[in-house]
């Protein structure tokens, strides 16, 4: 059976008679868009019947069919599933035995000549038709007796036609213009029911003139359709369970009942109908000959395609994984036992389409790609890679048969016979094959080639598959395995460069995660290919990389490195030129190199010790005449031993030579060459891998004490652009400045071991590694250094030239840094082509760190008018701003030194001429200021808008500083800018009055006076909360109207009883227009009772 006829469900096939390629389209356009969807075939006229429908003879009970077959001389009784002989022999020869013969449970005769033929599905979907739909004209139903008799014997001819193919009947009158109603009239409707013997619901009429379409006569044939496909799956499902039912027929009566079950849509009944006919299969067993084997498998491959489409179809991929394991663990041991070594191909071949016919089922359903966590058993390209398996079996097992015996003769063509798994001799009637005959075809029917094409497509479609659908579900292990198998297929087909190009792909990754030993398996297959392309340059690299594999590949290893050093001399035989390898990626295995110099810090004309540790890998001793170190610039650098050495496994040899930088040039050492005695050059790279020795280095644990202490740091000595060998020195001699000042910094040049020409020094202070605001560079006399540039001119050979700067602090900063960069002009060997665009040499450098300290710290406060407490609301901004008063500045000392004040003074920031703003404090020259002392400046509140503030300060050092001149100190002029002032108005304000002399025991009048500044009258509530300490008269509680743009007052009578400094009585004021509570401080209450005298 055809596999797409299996992978599709069968839809229902209806044959309609009378009908023109117009209708035709119409009614295939309905068919399509119908639940079910239908098939339909066509026929212009109803004579037409009897070409398009076959009758079909009606089986009666298989009690009696088993009846009339012992009674009859042809009888035989020879099941399905026997070895061999005798039924092959009776169909061989036509006769037949009078007898039934039963063997391992499962019978056939000579009328069962096979279990499902090979086209009935094909037939039932394409040809055998379930409904005839007749599609007659209305005028031919009319009352002319010539026209109606002909119609009425073209309808009877119908019926008999249609009954003896088991097929329904419907008609389809149809009417060009109006008139015809939606039921046939009785008169017409009566020729057609008792010529078809149907019912008037199987009668449609159709309206062209009114716009009707086919929808109805759809209705009417998929109803039927189902119908007769129903009796059909009954009457096969009762033919099955009759209890003389052989197994062979039961399989073919159950799968029959499961295809009429799936053409009328039933998809449940389909499954179990299927279900039992797989079941049904009997099992092979070791009599059974090759061709019922073969058989047998097919069958059941049938039966479980049907099964897993049913049940991907019905969205269970959990259940049809589970019948793809229960098939291949039924099928696949039995039969290996009881096949012949020729079959065993056939049956690996049959395996593998089990498997790649169900991951096309899996892969037209699944999505794609797969979602996370999807099991491999659910994914197509598990099973593409399980038939790809399958197929290398098959491979092998025709490589067995095939090398034991020459490949016999067909003497007769071979072709599908009429049943399902079975062969036929080619122009007859299902004449089948002997024994003999069936073998030889099985041993030629394939050839290498064709099992090596099939191969590599089936694991080329796992391989694709894996890349598109299992993100994240197969491991980098599986992945290779899985190309490594597709490479070894090429490389069985003789197809050696795909070969060569998907084991390089395996080797990356085997490489990269360190499995040597399936490496060497791989390099094994590449040595191989190379072979047979014959690329002796991949030949040698691929053995090369084999002998330094290490401990799990010793025995190849060895061999490998024989056949490389073998590879090695035939070549040089061959060739004149010096052959080379270059010892990096694949080869950079071979050897552990650490090469470099043991210092970092160098300069021109100085030796510096380069060292070299190198250790063979190789599997074998290795035999060098000269070990070279090769230079970017070899003009410079060279080095060269032609010391015969011997490199043995894991064992270290150490080198070291001294090189001597040349100004101009850099010391560069890119490579070491081992020459072998066979004259092959091996060059190993030196990087920064082979000059790291730290522990993060991969090569760390394989290192020993003596290669770590040669203390390798580095293979680069860039000394091409080194800057003269010379000093500077800075040093501040008065220590640290104070803002304001000018510190004096001394710098000194030195010549080392060069002579400076046009010397040049350049400072610069940062903060921050960013350029200062604060501090300017100038001169001992105070100019400005532009740019920071001093010319020093020239500087003899161990000369020494110094010079002094001043440093001045503009404000206070974080410490800073001083930088000082020396150049001269580029002469003699540094003036080199390369640097022709370079007047002047690399700078030599140096940084000093460099600080200062601020002479005085300034902070604010304020003095708010004598008892006076104005009422500041809670959304009042300026609530920190008092209206009037006073501001103190209080300015701390924070230098180191000893400060004499020469002057304080403030005044406004904004306009410095406005003299009513300037405010001084007298100072005396003879008062001396320490760090930790601290003065004030009183600065009253001009006004609301007070604005913003500076005080300058003069002061200089009381004992005098390095710039003094005939004793007269310098003095320093500081500013200091004090925030700006804004003042609030507040509504209300609270003021306390009494007394300023209080005794004890004499009374005093204690007034609060409030003062509305707004427009508003205001009663305000006032309580006397506390009263300790004094005996007072008047009221607690009261409430106090206050009028707009005025004030009010409430009076109290104290008498204090108690002396010293006393607190008077805590008032609490309530305004409840403005809801607002107030309780003037304590700083206004306070009072200090004396005492009478």
């Amino acid at each position: 059976m055809r596999l797409d006829d299996l992978r599709t469900p069968p839809l229902a096939l209806v044959l309609a008679l009378g009908v023109d390629d117009v209708q035709e389209a119409k009614i295939k356009d309905v068919f399509a868009h119908s639940r079910p969807p239908m098939e339909l075939i066509s026929r212009p006229c109803l004579d037409d019947a009897k070409d398009a429908l076959k009758s079909r003879g009606r089986k009666r009970s298989v009690r009696a069919s088993l009846r009339e077959s012992r009674g009859g001389a042809g009888a035989s009784g020879v099941r399905l599933d026997a070895s061999g002989g005798e039924y092959a022999d009776q169909r061989a020869r036509g006769t037949s035995s009078d007898s039934t013969t039963e063997l391992g449970g499962h019978r056939r005769s000579v009328n069962l000549r096979g279990i499902l033929r090979r086209r009935w599905l094909t037939k039932h979907r394409r040809e055998r038709a379930s409904v005839v739909m007749a599609v007659i004209e209305n005028e031919s139903l009319e009352n002319e007796v010539g026209t109606r008799r002909a119609l009425e014997s073209s309808l009877e001819r119908l019926y008999g036609l249609a009954h003896n193919a088991g097929a329904a009947c419907c008609v389809v009158v149809v009417a060009r213009g109006p008139g015809l109603p939606d039921y046939l009239p009785e008169d017409k409707a009566v020729v057609i029911r008792q010529t078809l013997r149907v019912d008037n619901r199987s009668i449609v009429t159709l309206n062209t003139a009114q716009g009707q379409d086919w929808s109805r006569a759809a209705r009417v044939a998929q109803e039927l359709s189902v119908k007769v496909y129903e009796g059909e799956c009954e009457r096969m499902t009762a033919l099955s369970e009759e209890s003389a039912c052989p197994a062979a027929l039961r399989v073919r009566y159950m799968f029959k009942a499961g295809a009429y079950a799936e053409f009328r849509g039933d998809w449940t009944t389909a499954a179990r109908r299927y279900r039992a006919s797989y079941e049904a299969i009997p099992n092979v067993t070791q009599d059974m000959s090759p061709q019922d084997i073969i058989e047998t498998l097919e069958v059941s491959e049938v039966l479980h395609v049907k099964l897993c489409v049913l049940l991907l179809h019905s969205g269970s991929p959990t259940e049809a994984v589970r019948q793809i394991e229960e098939h291949m663990r039924r099928w696949s041991k039995s039969p290996l036992k009881a096949l012949p070594r020729e079959a065993l191909p056939m049956f690996h071949q049959w395996r593998a389409t089990q498997y790649d016919v169900f991951g096309d089922l899996l892969d037209a359903r699944m999505p794609s790609p797969a979602p996370m966590g999807t099991p491999r058993t659910h994914l197509p390209a598990f099973y593409f890679h399980a038939a790809a398996r399958c197929s290398v079996e098959r491979r092998r097992a025709f490589d067995d048969v095939a090398d034991a015996s020459d490949a016999p003769t067909l003497d007769v063509k071979v072709e599908p016979g009429s049943f399902v798994g079975q062969m036929k001799i080619a122009g007859t009637d299902d004449e089948p094959l002997s024994a003999e005959q069936y073998v030889v075809y099985l041993r030629v029917k394939d050839t290498r080639d064709d099992i090596s094409r099939e191969t590599i497509e089936l694991l080329t479609k796992a391989h694709e598959h894996y890349k598109t659908n299992a993100a994240g579900l197969i491991g980098a292990r599986s992945f290779a395995a899985l190309i490594c198998e597709l490479a070894d297929e090429y490389l069985h087909a003789g197809d050696y460069e795909s070969a060569q190009k998907l084991f390089n792909t395996v080797a990356v990754v085997y490489r990269r995660e360190h499995w040597k030993e399936l490496l060497c398996s791989v390099l094994m297959n590449l040595k191989a290919c190379a072979t047979a392309l014959r690329d002796e340059e991949a030949y040698l690299n691929i053995c090369l990389e084999m002998a330094a594999l290490g401990d799990e590949t010793t025995e190849h290893a060895a061999a490998a490195l024989a056949a490389a050093l073998a590879a090695m001399n035939e070549a040089c035989d061959e060739d004149e030129d010096t052959p080379t390898i270059t010892c990096e990626e694949n080869l950079g295995n071979l050897f552990i190199l650490k090469a470099g110099f043991s210092s970092v810090d160098c300069v021109p004309g100085e030796p510096v010790q380069f060292h070299v540790a190198l250790r063979s890998n190789l599997a074998g001793d290795v035999k060098v005449t000269h070990i070279d170190v090769d230079f970017t610039e070899p003009d410079a650098y060279e080095w060269s031993d032609s010391t015969p050495r011997t490199l043995r496994l894991k064992e270290w040899n150490k080198l070291s030579f001294e090189v001597v930088p040349k100004c101009g040039h850099i010391c560069e050492a890119y490579s070491l060459t081992l020459t072998l005695d066979s004259g092959y050059e091996l060059v190993l790279p030196i990087n920064n891998q082979t000059s790291d020795c730290t522990a993060a280095n991969r090569d760390y644990e394989s290192l020993p004490a003596s290669v770590l202490k040669t203390r390798i740091k580095t293979h680069v000595l860039d000394v091409s652009d080194a800057p003269p060998r010379a000093t500077i020195s800075i040093r501040t001699p008065d220590g640290p400045a104070l803002v304001g000042e000018m510190s004096r910094v001394v710098v000194t040049v030195m010549s080392v071991a060069d002579e400076l020409e046009e010397a040049e020094l350049v400072l610069a202070v940062t903060e921050n590694d960013q350029p200062s605001k604060h501090v300017q560079i100038l001169t001992d006399e105070g100019d400005e250094i532009k740019a920071g540039k001093i010319i020093i001119g020239d500087v003899a050979l161990h000369a020494k030239w110094t010079g002094m700067i001043c440093l001045r602090w503009t404000g206070e900063c974080p410490p800073a840094a001083l930088h000082a960069s020396l150049t001269a002009k580029r002469t003699g060997a540094r003036m080199t082509e390369k640097f022709k665009d370079k007047p002047r040499t690399a700078p030599v450098e140096n940084v000093a760190q460099i600080s200062c300290d601020d002479p005085f710290v300034v902070k604010r406060a304020y003095l708010p008018a004598y008892r006076q407490s104005p009422l500041v609301l809670q959304e009042d901004k300026c609530s920190k701003s008092p209206p009037l008063g006073t501001m103190l500045a209080t300015l701390h000392v924070g230098g180191p030194t000893e400060i004499a004040l020469d002057g304080v003074q403030s005044y406004d920031t904004k306009d410095a001429s406005n003299e009513a703003a300037v405010t001084k404090t007298e100072t005396s020259v003879d008062a001396t200021l320490q760090k930790g002392d601290a003065f004030l400046h009183i600065i009253p509140l001009r006004a609301q808008e007070h604005g913003e503030d500076s005080i300058r300060v003069k002061w200089h050092r009381a004992h005098g500083d390095s710039r003094c001149k005939d004793g007269i100190p310098t003095i320093i002029l500081n500013e200091y800018r004090l925030p700006n002032v804004t003042g609030s108005k507040p509504p209300l304000v609270v003021e306390l009055k009494c007394p300023p002399k209080l005794f004890i025991g004499e009374p005093f009048t204690y007034e609060v006076r409030v003062t509305n500044t707004t427009t508003l009258n205001h009663d305000i509530k006032i309580a006397v909360t506390d009263s300790a300490g004094f005996v007072f008269s008047g009221y607690r509680r009261t409430t106090m109207y206050v009028p707009p743009l005025s004030n009010a007052s409430l009076y109290l009578l104290l008498v204090p009883v108690s002396t010293g400094e006393m607190m008077l009585p805590e008032l609490a004021l309530s305004a409840e227009r403005l809801s607002a509570k107030f309780v003037p401080p304590i700083e206004s209450r306070r009072v200090y009772v004396r005492p009478t005298h």
